[in-house]
């Protein structure tokens, strides 16, 4: 095609989209018709009752789904969609327990860590930020929170810097002495013999290694009757903080400090061998 007939077919387009324009412009049937739409809604809703009513939904919603997806979600062996549901709402709430918890320990950057019920996954994550050349490991005895951790810690595990696996603190699959730091974060109460399964965390732990024991509840009489209800629900496994210290000590933990957080009131046991 020529340059003077491409030109000539490019006006003729130009002069078609322009008069559709005016033709449109000029349709007031249109304008009227728009404005009386919008006259009708603004008429027949109350956009600030709209508001209430969603805020209040809400809230309303906020209030009860953490109660229904934890039952549904079993938090002592998370199982299904809702268990999946359980763990990340987990992963959120509990991120500033984690945080303050593995505050307590001293970081080289060249440690072999273990974390205990490792649950969704973001304690490894946290304290993989603080390793450069160790080496993590998460177990679960919850396909589902095996499942869940595997895919929020997926680059480094692609990395070869953290394994994730199915097992039971009643029997680790580890050798003697294998681990510098070991944590667990909100597992504890679920433990099948709690103060026999500390003997199997001492044995896996390195002489002069550190074992972080974190938690939201323990005994003390402040507890709300609604976390009480859950101990029972749950059968939780709850002692006192001089309890922990027993326990602890008759697992074979040389060294045992009770660190106490001062607003929250968070416990984090801190156990040496």
């Amino acid at each position: 095609m020529s340059d003077t007939l491409k030109k000539d077919a490019e006006k003729k387009l130009n002069d078609a989209i322009d008069q559709a324009a005016d033709e449109v412009a000029s349709d007031n049937e249109i304008d009227d018709m728009m404005n009386r739409v919008a006259d009708k809604i603004v008429a027949k809703v109350d956009l600030g009752d709209m508001v209430r009513q969603i805020v209040d939904v809400t809230a309303e919603e906020e209030k009860s789904h953490p109660q229904e997806v934890t039952a549904e979600g079993n938090p002592a062996k998370p199982t299904g969609i809702a268990g999946e549901k359980m763990l990340a709402c987990m992963n959120e709430s509990h991120a500033a327990l984690t945080m303050w918890g593995i505050s307590h320990f001293d970081w080289r950057g060249d440690e072999n860590v273990l974390d205990i019920g490792c649950g969704g996954g973001a304690n490894l994550k946290h304290m993989s930020a603080r390793i450069k050349t160790g080496h993590l490991t998460g177990v679960d005895y919850s396909k589902v929170s095996v499942q869940e951790s595997r895919k929020l810690n997926a680059d480094d595990i692609e990395d070869g810097r953290m394994d994730i696996m199915e097992a039971s603190v009643e029997k680790l699959p580890f050798e003697d002495e294998s681990f510098d730091k070991i944590t667990t974060v909100e597992s504890f109460y679920f433990w099948p013999d709690p103060p026999q399964n500390l003997k199997e965390v001492y044995r896996v732990l390195k002489q002069g290694g550190t074992f972080l024991l974190v938690a939201e509840i323990y005994g003390r009489p402040d507890l709300s009757p609604a976390v009480q209800e859950n101990i029972i629900r749950y059968h939780l496994y709850n002692p006192t903080p001089e309890a922990f210290g027993r326990i602890f000590r008759d697992a074979g933990f040389d060294k045992v400090e009770i660190h106490i957080e001062p607003t929250e009131g968070w416990i984090c046991v801190e156990g040496k061998k």
